[in-house]
């Protein structure tokens, strides 16, 4: 038996009778490894102030010849925040997450969780892997600004 190379995600083993050659081939896949997520909030927070959370999603994947991608979405302690919801920007790639400005204690205190999704560019890889973390803040004060 002989082993040569088809292309870089594929293999051939060759099997010789004496009236045939068999080419049985075989494919390597993986699977993709959950991120690593970091939320990071600067605080005291303050009603009325401009302020970001941001995200930084690790990407833990190897042997990639194309860059996976990452995506990034976010809950709020009122659910699920979209980039046309009031008083928030997200930045192009929605890892940051700016309060402008940020509302009253109740609404705008809570937890905010950012989640990270590895969409693998491989098709060695066969999944895709995502992790969320998450931070709260505390608002304070009307009509206190910093």
């Amino acid at each position: 038996m002989h082993t040569v190379s088809y292309t870089q995600l594929h293999a051939c083993t060759l099997i010789y009778t004496h009236t045939h050659t068999f080419c049985l081939f075989h494919t390597h896949v993986h699977a993709v490894p959950p991120p690593n997520v970091i939320v990071s909030i600067i605080t005291p927070v303050y009603h009325g102030t401009i302020h970001n959370i941001s995200c930084q999603g690790i990407d833990y994947s190897t042997g990639v010849t194309t860059l996976n991608t990452l995506v990034y979405s976010w809950t709020g302690p009122n659910g699920p925040i979209m980039a046309a919801d009031d008083n928030v920007n997200l930045s192009t790639d929605n890892s940051t997450l700016t309060l402008s400005p940020v509302n009253s204690p109740q609404t705008s205190s809570g937890g905010y969780t950012c989640s990270v999704t590895v969409l693998p560019a491989d098709s060695t890889y066969i999944n895709e892997a995502s992790t969320s973390e998450s931070a709260s803040i505390t608002v304070l004060g009307e009509g206190v600004y910093g």
